[in-house]
């Protein structure tokens, strides 16, 4: 589920930050077993937020729950 969910924002982050965040929480809520601990688009030099005028290098972190397992991903962008 973390894989489709880092997925669709890699596919959507053509239309920018705001977009990939956006795709990803999309494919996450369909999944009702899955609690969301953080989903982010991050500048990778300083994993801070980026916001929706960011452009270049990107990447898309989560971190979500099923049942008492805890889930860690990330994937790299590019943002227009």
């Amino acid at each position: 589920m973390l894989h489709r969910a880092l997925a669709a924002a890699a596919s959507a982050a053509p239309r920018g930050a705001d977009a990939a965040r956006a795709a990803a929480r999309e494919v996450l809520a369909q999944e009702p077993l899955v609690t969301v601990d953080y989903l982010e688009v991050v500048d990778p030099r300083t994993f801070e937020p980026v916001d929706g005028g960011h452009h270049g290098p990107a990447r898309a972190i989560v971190a979500a729950r099923l049942g008492s397992t805890r889930l860690i991903d990330n994937d790299t962008l590019t943002l227009p």
